[in-house]
Formats: structure tokens, C-alpha cells, sequence
């Protein structure tokens, strides 16, 4: 009866529903206030405070604002209405009730609620509430095993009859309940016909389809990882912004959180995070980064850091996303800036601050780390040519990845940077290296993830085909270059135990120096074949592709390859080709090339400032990696061996078996492409390197 419960709520907002309530049915008291008063931050904080309020409820976002100020009054504190960070829990949870409550209006303003400590580890939206069930399925509307995310939907009593005259709409989000099947005689005792029962039979309940991510932890409780329809796509990946936001939220430092996508360029989609971080935190944008590289692939790491006081709210107390400010260079405030010092510098800092967006940049900062990507890398390495008149091979970027860096390599001149195959992507750390060989197209900016996910101890060295640069003479067998990267290799590390790997056809090279090294007496402590197969299987494979017409009998064997080149590129972006086979087999290999680069510039899949030549280069490397596949038969090996291969495949069996004794399988989620990027990848790999 002593209770003070503040009506913070609007009375058009549901949760105004649970206040009223929950004051009426326990005799405690109600305390309407001016809208003024409950404005976030001072104004609420003094109203909570003059009237001796004991519970209240609130948006996260509001909470955050709260000055840091004593309520010995407050017993219980309520959230809802948003995600919950862990700081906020553990501000604001010390020597009170604190609970996290879940639902949206069509399930009758709650459906989980849980109480959260000071020492927890995670926040969850907590368990069902009574009389309501909790279903995570997948697209099939089948439930997601424990640990694995899925759609949210709400079942029981409180789940509303639909939409108000907007019947389509109700029959999306109101679906029948596959869990709960109409009643049969046989439930009603088996005495009576099924067509005098059938009027009178209870039609299936309804789930309410939230559109919300979610997934069961071990104990029983929820936790809450996003809007599905927060989902955006940029440079082909599908990116869920509440699975970076659930990420940030878990940092001790950071105290608020919302990523959007924002396009202040025509045709350039970047991730920007903003955030608001604890009283006493002196993180910068640049850590904030490697927070969540150690956590997430490359690709759902946003390319800016905004750092700011408070998060704009919208008069319900929720995240104003629209009014969240343009990022400007106070966003790296925190970055000591060294300029220009001489006109390389200057010419190449202007280059990148066009390619990056960002103003004063400084000559230390990392390219990738201001958000640059495998695109814009090849953008500004055609840019500099442009400029400079100067070439540098893309894997210059992975050494020099700062305006000081390439600007020394650039005063060296061009003949310098005709260099080894061996390409520095990680040279740090105390372990064994790890040696990963081109895929089929010769670049090795894939393994840029996988690299960073197996984190700063571990060296990692890429060996890139010769000839991408267009001075080296291109090598035209397995065999050949093999020798030739175990000399690159042994110039970083003189002899075993040697870690080999490679990705799709890295992993037949890779198979190939392990098998040299092996007859030269050295140790191959690992060799690992990431979802790369043998190539009998793959030519078996092709054959079956040809014989089951996948591309027009038209075609000759110039244009399957230049066909293949093509998905192949496009693919390594998640793009999907918009032109059939069967128009294109009139075309000449030249004529095809020359769509393919206009239909990439037309879908921004390549930089608009990526040459011809450029492309006809690529396609040359990977005309002689494809012959060379073809040509090549493994013989047995007996080392060590894993293959790490991908869910998606609908080849099951990697065909390895019949050259290699000692092979271990793992398959791992996602697709041939999608493959290379996932940290459970690094993972894998990882316990075969420790």
C-alpha cells in the first residue's frame, strides 16, 4: 500500500495498460505528472526523486540518460520497449528489483519478463509469462535447437485477434498454431460423429509472428537479438544491425548502442555505429573496432565510430534513429592525426579521403581500420596508378596499410614492387605460421577475416598467384608452383613443423607443398583443405554440370571459363549474375568480359574507376589457375590432414579420402563464399593449431 508507481507511459502507449494495473490491483498509488516532468534526464530524475516513486518502467534508452544520482526510494525498476544493455543492468540493478520485459502490443503489452543481477553475464528478455507460450522456430516453422537464433512468435491468451479492418495483413502476422491442431472426436470421448462434433470443434489457436530474432539459452531464458526486418544488405551481405547492436551492448564500456546504415554518398551504404559510453571510459573508436573484430566478421563491423553524449529519443523515450547526427571527424577525436609530410603524402591522403569519405586523415591510420574493404582497396590502388602514375600490387595494402606506408613503398619506384608471392597479412605474433595459398583467382584479400578472427598471435601469410600484378610471369601447373611458393615460404620460416592451408583450390596447392615438403624430409604439422576438393572429384563434377546442360551446348570451352570467371567474382560478393547463359552464347570471350565489367559498374558490384585491363588481367590468372587444376592428379599423401567444409555444399564427399590416410572432416555453417568469413571457421582452425 506504500508503493508510488510513476505513470511514465502514455495513455495511446500500451505499457500504460501494465501501470495502471499493477498499481489498482495492489492499493498502491498512481502518479500522473506534467509531460515536462517526465522529459528524460534532470526533469525525470527529479520527479522520480520529490516523489518517493518505488516503481517505475522505462525504455532502456531513456534509463541511459539518467543522471547518476541516488533513488533510495526505487525498489523495482522495470525496462521494456527496447534492447537492454549490461552496463544499464549493472548501473542500475544494485540494491533493487530490476526486470526486463518483452512484448509487443499484439500480444497484449508482456509476454517474458526476467530478472536481471549486477553479476549476470548476458541480459535475457527472461521466460513466458503465464498462460503464454514461447515458440523460436525457423523458416519452416520448425523450432531452432537451443543456442541458435530464429523468429520469436507468441502464443496464449493475450495474443490480440488480428489488425482492424486489415485482414491481409492479419492473416501474415496472426498465423494458425501448428503446435495446437484442432480437437477430433476421439478428444471428446469417440462417442459422437465427427459431423454432429465439427460445428461445435475449437479452431487452432493463433501465434503471432513478431518479425523478432531470438534464441534459448540453456537455463530457459530468452535472449533478444533483434528486428529480423533491421535487416539491410550492403556490398551483397544480408547484415542483422540488432546482432552488431546485441554485441556492442555486452562491452563494459559502453553504455548505450544503435547502428544504422547510412548513404551520405549516392551508392555508398556504410555501417555507423553510435554510442554512448560510461562516465569514466577513455575507449577509443579504433579499440571499440577490434571489440567487435574479435567477435563478428569483417563485414557486420561498421566503417564509423560516433561517440556521443546521449542518443537522440523520440517522445515515447525510444531511439530517435532519424535524428542520429552525420559522422564528422570528431568521431575520431581520440586518433592522434600526424599530416602530410611531403607531396606523396598529400597526394594520398586526398585519395583516400575520396575513396573513405573521411576528412584529415592522418598518415598512421590504418585503411581498413577507417573502414576500407576488398572494393575500395581496389579502387584506390587504380587511383593511385591514375594519379601517381605509379603501380602497387593490391597486397601492398596488407603491408602498408597506411598513408606512410604505401607513400615509402611508392619513393622506392616500380621496380621494387615486383615482389615475392608472400604476402604479409598478419606478421605479428609468437606462434607457428600459418601459410594459406590463393584460391582459383589468385588474390588472397579473402583470407583478410580468417586472419583477423584467429587473432593478433598467430602469423598468417598469404601466397598470392603470380601475375596479378602484370610483371610476373604467370606459372602454368600445380607442381611449379609449389616449388616455388615453398621457397617464398622458407624465406619466413627455414623448416618444419609447417601449417599449410587453402581455400578451394589453395587447398589442391596447398595439398601439393605439403606433399614436396614431405618428400624433402620436413614435418607438415597440418595440412587443411578449406572446403576444397579433389580434382577428380571436380572434374567428375563438371562433367555431370555439362552433361545436365547448367550452361547452353553453344558453348565452347573458352566461354565456360570466362562464364565460370565471372560467377565466380560474383559470387565472392553475394551477387547474383542477372543474365542467363543461354543470351550469351553468341558472345566472344572479349565481347563477355566487356558485359560483365558493364553490368558490375551498372550494380556497383566493382569501383566505376576499375580498368578493363584490370579485369582482363584477373580473367588471365584465372585461366591458367583453371588449366592448371584441371591438368593436375594427386598422388597419395600420409600426413595430417582436415577438411573444413561448407554446410551448404551439395557435395558431401570432398573425394580427399582416396589420396589422404589421416584426414579429419568438419563441416561448418554457410556456403562455399560465405564460408571464408565465418569466425566458427577461425575457431576450427584454430584448435588444429594450438
Amino acid at each position: 500500500h506504500n508503493s508510488r508507481v510513476l505513470q511514465f507511459a502514455s495513455f495511446s502507449f500500451d505499457a500504460c495498460i501494465s501501470e495502471v494495473l499493477m498499481t489498482f490491483g495492489s492499493g498502491a498509488t498512481l502518479y500522473l505528472a506534467q509531460k515536462d516532468a517526465l522529459l528524460p534526464g534532470q526533469p525525470l530524475i527529479n520527479n522520480l526523486r520529490k516523489n518517493g516513486i518505488t516503481h517505475v518502467t522505462l525504455p532502456p534508452s531513456a534509463l541511459a540518460v539518467l543522471p547518476k544520482e541516488s533513488l533510495p526510494n526505487l525498489q523495482t525498476l522495470i525496462v521494456a520497449g527496447e534492447a537492454c544493455s549490461l552496463d544499464l543492468v549493472k548501473q542500475w540493478s544494485v540494491g533493487r528489483n530490476f526486470f526486463n520485459a518483452y512484448g509487443p502490443t499484439e500480444a497484449s503489452v508482456c509476454a517474458t519478463i526476467g530478472q536481471c543481477s549486477p553479476d549476470d553475464l548476458k541480459v535475457t528478455i527472461g521466460k513466458a509469462i503465464a498462460n503464454v507460450q514461447i515458440y523460436i522456430l525457423d523458416a519452416f516453422l520448425q523450432p531452432v535447437p537451443v543456442g541458435v537464433s530464429g523468429e520469436l512468435y507468441i502464443g496464449g491468451v493475450g495474443v490480440a485477434r488480428g489488425y482492424l479492418n486489415r485482414p491481409e495483413l492479419t492473416a501474415e502476422r496472426f498465423i494458425p498454431n501448428p503446435f495446437d491442431p484442432p480437437l477430433t472426436p476421439l478428444d471428446k470421448g469417440g462417442d459422437e460423429s465427427y459431423e454432429t462434433l465439427k460445428k461445435g470443434v475449437e479452431q487452432p489457436s493463433k501465434l503471432y509472428k513478431t518479425g523478432d530474432l531470438a534464441r534459448y539459452l540453456p537455463d530457459g531464458n530468452i535472449e533478444y537479438l533483434g528486428r529480423i526486418d533491421n535487416q539491410v544488405k550492403i556490398r551483397g551481405f544480408r547484415i542483422e544491425l540488432g546482432e552488431i547492436e546485441a554485441v556492442l551492448s555486452q562491452c563494459p564500456d559502453v553504455q548505450n548502442t544503435a547502428v544504422i546504415v547510412r548513404e551520405d554518398t549516392p551508392g555508398d551504404k556504410r555501417l555507423v555505429a553510435y554510442l554512448v559510453l560510461t562516465s569514466n571510459s577513455q575507449m577509443t573508436s579504433g579499440e571499440l573496432r577490434q571489440f567487435l573484430a574479435n567477435q563478428l566478421p569483417a563485414y557486420l563491423v561498421p566503417n564509423t565510430f560516433v561517440i556521443l553524449d546521449d542518443l537522440p529519443l523520440t517522445s515515447s523515450g525510444k531511439c530517435d534513429r532519424r535524428s542520429l547526427p552525420i559522422p564528422d571527424d570528431q568521431t575520431r577525436k581520440n586518433v592522434q592525426k600526424i599530416g602530410p609530410r611531403n607531396l606523396v603524402e598529400l597526394q594520398l591522403a586526398q585519395i583516400w579521403s575520396e575513396i573513405l569519405g573521411i576528412n584529415e586523415i592522418g598518415i598512421q591510420e590504418n585503411f581498413f581500420e577507417l573502414g576500407g574493404h576488398s572494393l575500395l582497396a581496389v579502387s584506390l590502388i587504380n587511383r593511385i596508378e591514375q594519379r601517381l602514375n605509379k603501380s602497387l600490387p593490391l597486397s601492398s595494402l596488407f603491408q602498408n596499410g597506411t598513408i606512410a606506408g604505401l607513400a615509402k613503398l611508392l619513393d622506392q619506384g616500380t621496380t621494387q614492387l615486383v615482389s615475392s608471392p608472400l604476402i604479409a597479412i598478419q606478421s605479428q605474433g609468437d606462434k607457428t605460421p600459418f601459410f594459406a595459398i590463393h584460391p582459383i583467382g589468385g588474390n588472397v584479400l579473402c583470407y583478410a577475416d580468417l586472419a583477423r578472427n584467429l587473432g593478433t598471435k598467430q602469423p598468417f601469410y598469404g601466397l598470392q598467384s603470380l601475375g596479378l600484378n602484370q610483371v610476373e610471369k604467370t606459372v602454368a601447373s600445380i607442381e611449379e608452383m609449389a616449388m616455388i611458393y615453398i621457397e617464398a615460404i622458407q624465406t619466413v620460416q627455414a623448416s618444419g613443423p609447417y601449417y599449410l592451408g587453402g581455400w578451394s583450390m589453395g587447398g589442391v596447392i596447398a595439398f601439393e607443398i605439403a606433399q614436396q615438403l614431405s618428400a624433402q624430409g620436413q614435418n607438415v604439422a597440418l595440412l587443411a583443405l578449406i572446403d576444397s576438393y579433389s580434382p577428380s572429384l571436380l572434374n567428375s563434377v563438371s562433367r555431370e554440370k555439362n552433361s545436365a546442360n547448367s550452361l547452353p551446348e553453344e558453348f565452347n570451352e573458352d566461354l565456360n571459363i570466362v562464364y565460370s570467371f565471372i560467377s565466380d567474382l560474383a559470387s565472392i560478393f553475394n551477387q547474383e549474375i542477372s543474365f542467363s547463359g543461354s543470351e550469351l552464347a553468341h558472345f566472344t570471350s572479349d565481347e563477355l568480359l566487356d558485359k560483365f565489367i558493364t553490368w558490375s559498374q551498372e550494380t556497383n558490384l566493382l569501383p566505376s574507376d576499375f580498368g578493363k585491363q584490370q579485369i582482363k588481367n584477373w580473367f588471365k590468372v584465372f585461366q591458367i589457375n583453371h588449366q592448371a587444376l584441371s591438368s593436375y592428379s594427386p598422388k597419395t599423401y600420409l600426413g595430417r590432414s582436415v577438411f573444413l567444409g561448407a554446410e551448404d555444399s551439395s557435395i558431401k564427399n570432398p573425394g580427399w579420402h582416396q589420396v589422404i590416410n589421416d584426414l579429419q572432416s568438419q563441416w561448418i555453417s554457410g556456403n562455399h563464399y560465405s564460408l571464408i568469413k565465418n569466425p566458427i571457421l577461425a575457431e576450427k582452425l584454430n584448435s588444429y593449431l594450438a
